[in-house]
């Protein structure tokens, strides 16, 4: 980059340019050309940029009608910081064992058996067993320095065992020769799909991880579609008995860490209302929202849903369709924390037995997508839009939504547990100039960082998960590296 080709110096690249780059190249087999002593990384660079803007058609585009263009730039920015969010991998190994072993029951009634017991019989090895391939993997690319190897080799280690290698490969590596013969070029300038469902390459000689993030969520979050595509081959019917339990597991997953805000109500009553509770107290026919969490000066309204967006608006810009997401994911469940807001608001006594309060305390919609919403200002003001026009949180006591992922979750938690004022911290967030961002980032703006933002729990569960990951490698965790037997 320092080369004397200009004075251009560094260059910042977004990773969609590079990652719509790798996708074509491994999807259409390159013209040989030559290379001669000019060539350096700067035409390397130039060449991801040209072909982040080239490798797709803009026809369908109707420069004329700005509303189109607005959604289309809205669904690249949503796009783009799917590809740039960072994940705990601490949190989310734990996260996922917690999900799959401990809420997976949910999967007995209608499929016989618990959702991990599903996937070993699917996949043939353990969620424990993915986890460890995909950090063994993953690992190459964290350490990595220049002039290293960018290519590990495909045993990973001698010690690795071939047959859970090997059953985590079918899932995880596509093969550069198989993928010339039949990807084919991008559907659109989102087209990823390749790359997320097989993140890693297969080469003559090793294996490549051509994203280390979507690498990590398809051995964690992703572990949803061996399952569930496994099914969906049998039949439609088992496919959508899998997505209801599994939303039922992410429900658990969450109302359990919430459950934790809560004080104790020392007069023997409860400060968490389900939506059990709301239904006893308002009736069957009143919207509900699946949890309230009373932490004294404020309420939290509570929604979750397992869903993501869909591969048509996500993948194939359907700009149609990512209409439909939102009104399912947010719009939607929107309607149901508001409509229990206002059965609260109106007489609060049939849930929480208090007849009058000498002040009405802040309510907080809190919206939870399991599958994940990328959040950024174009699709906040969108969402705030269209809540404004259904007429929802119009109240002057009802905060701004806070729309939250399961590692925000996992975030509160710590923070509760590390004497943080939650509730007071997501109002400032949607009251601040940063409401337009993810929690995540509002928390380093003002210096939240490190294992404060962990719960406790977290820390001897993964402790244990990752000695067992290096003894699923084939290794001896109570041994040093050097001293491993090969």
């Amino acid at each position: 980059m320092n080369a004397n080709t200009g004075g251009l110096g560094r260059l910042i690249v977004a990773p969609q340019p590079v990652l719509l780059s790798l996708r074509w190249l491994i999807g259409v087999p390159p013209r040989a050309e030559p290379l001669d002593d000019k060539t350096t990384p700067l035409h390397a660079t130039l060449f991801v940029h040209l072909a982040g803007v080239k490798l797709f058609s803009r026809k369908s585009i109707d420069d004329s009608e700005p509303e189109l263009a607005n959604r289309r730039m809205m669904l690249a920015l949503m796009n783009l910081g799917a590809l740039g969010s960072q994940e705990d991998v601490y949190a989310s190994m734990d996260r996922t064992i917690r999900l799959w072993r401990e809420f997976g029951l949910h999967t007995v009634r209608d499929l016989g058996a618990p959702a991990a017991d599903l996937f070993e019989r699917f996949v043939g090895v353990e969620i424990e067993d993915a986890l460890a391939i995909g950090f063994a993997l993953m690992a190459h690319v964290t350490t990595w320095e220049p002039r290293k190897p960018v290519q590990l080799k495909r045993s990973i280690d001698p010690a690795v065992p071939d047959d859970i290698r090997d059953r985590c490969y079918a899932f995880l590596v596509q093969e550069l020769e198989e993928s010339l013969g039949t990807l084919g070029p991008p559907v659109s300038e989102f087209d990823l799909l390749a790359v997320e469902s097989r993140p890693v390459l297969g080469v003559e000689g090793g294996v490549i991880v051509l994203d280390e993030q979507m690498l990590w969520r398809r051995c964690t979050s992703g572990l949803f579609w061996n399952v569930h595509d496994a099914l969906k081959q049998r039949s439609e019917c088992e496919a959508e008995s899998f997505r209801t339990a599994f939303g039922s597991m992410v429900e658990e997953l969450v109302e359990t860490s919430l459950r934790r805000l809560a004080p104790i109500d020392l007069a023997g009553g409860s400060n968490y209302y389900t939506e059990g509770d709301l239904k006893s107290a308002y009736g069957p026919r009143v919207p509900r929202c699946d949890a309230i969490v009373d932490v004294g000066g404020a309420l939290l309204f509570v929604e979750v849903v397992s869903g993501r967006l869909s591969v048509q608006a996500r993948v194939f810009a359907d700009l149609a369709k990512l209409e439909t997401d939102f009104d399912r994911l947010v719009i939607g469940k929107c309607r149901q924390i508001d409509g229990a807001m206002m059965c609260f608001l109106e007489d609060e006594e049939p849930l929480t037995r208090i007849a009058r309060r000498g002040h009405v305390p802040v309510l907080v919609p809190v919206l939870v997508v399991g599958g994940g919403f990328p959040v950024n200002p174009l699709s906040y003001q969108y969402i705030r839009e269209r809540l404004r026009q259904e007429g929802f949180f119009t109240d002057a006591c009802i905060s701004g939504l806070c729309l939250l992922d399961l590692e925000d979750v996992d975030e509160i938690e710590g923070l509760h547990e590390h004497g943080y004022d939650v509730a007071r911290l997501l109002q400032e967030w949607q009251a601040s100039e940063l409401q337009d961002v993810p929690l995540n980032n509002y928390l380093l703006s003002i210096g939240i960082s490190g294992d404060v933002r962990r719960p406790a729990r977290i820390r001897e569960s993964v402790d244990a998960t990752f000695r067992d990951v290096v003894r699923r490698l084939g290794f001896d965790p109570d041994k040093p590296r050097g001293d491993q037997q090969r």
